[in-house]
């Protein structure tokens, strides 16, 4: 007897693994923001992530996409203080006119903010997300993102996680972490891409 080969819900579900186009999304960057680059919160692979967040910007402005920015708001004096540097987004991915900020305090981008109204009127249906960290709002907007009948893509290699403590004394490296929670997103919430495959195929 032979084992049935693993397989996605989506694929389950027969949805095709369509690359989105710009011209027909939002990119949303959540929590670009040098708390991550500097800190206790410093990411692993900030500054190869950092790169490709810019690759992935450019190209989306150069190709039509609605651009959506997502910062966390801290508190005065502590983590994510957006009067501070560490709040402050990173130099790389700065919006520009006419692209929306919208400020959160939980993990999820929709979870008492703008971003419901924001999307409302740009219309668009194909949200492509990008930012930090993959396993806490990344995941929490994906999962929201999903319940609001949006189709989610999350750019891998512009995502990025931290080693978090295992509970039993040990370390779970962030590089497991990443593999493990975009596995887990791949099999209903979201397509997982590279940004090669974003890019090469607009």
């Amino acid at each position: 007897m032979t084992e049935t080969a693993a397989k996605t819900i989506r694929q389950f579900a027969g949805i095709a693994p369509v690359v989105p186009k710009f011209a027909e999304s939002v990119l949303l960057l959540i929590d670009q923001q040098n708390e991550y680059v500097e800190g206790p919160l410093a990411l692993s692979g900030m500054r190869e992530a950092r790169a490709v967040n810019a690759r992935v910007l450019a190209a989306a402005r150069a190709a039509g996409a609605a651009i959506v920015h997502v910062a966390q708001l801290g508190s005065a004096g502590g983590m994510f203080d957006r009067t501070a540097h560490r709040g402050a987004f990173i130099d790389e991915v700065q919006p520009i006119d006419g692209e929306p900020i919208v400020e959160k305090r939980f993990a999820s981008s929709f979870s008492g903010t703008t971003l419901d109204d924001v999307l409302a009127g740009i219309g668009r249906k194909s949200l492509i997300i990008t930012g930090y960290m993959t396993h806490n709002c990344v995941t929490g907007t994906a999962f929201d993102a999903v319940t609001r009948g949006l189709a989610v893509t999350i750019i891998a290699d512009a995502t990025a996680t931290r080693d978090l403590p295992d509970g039993q004394g040990g370390v779970v490296p962030a590089a497991v972490l990443q593999q493990a929670q975009l596995t887990g997103l791949s099999d209903r919430q979201a397509l997982i891409l590279s940004s090669t495959e974003l890019l090469t195929n607009q």
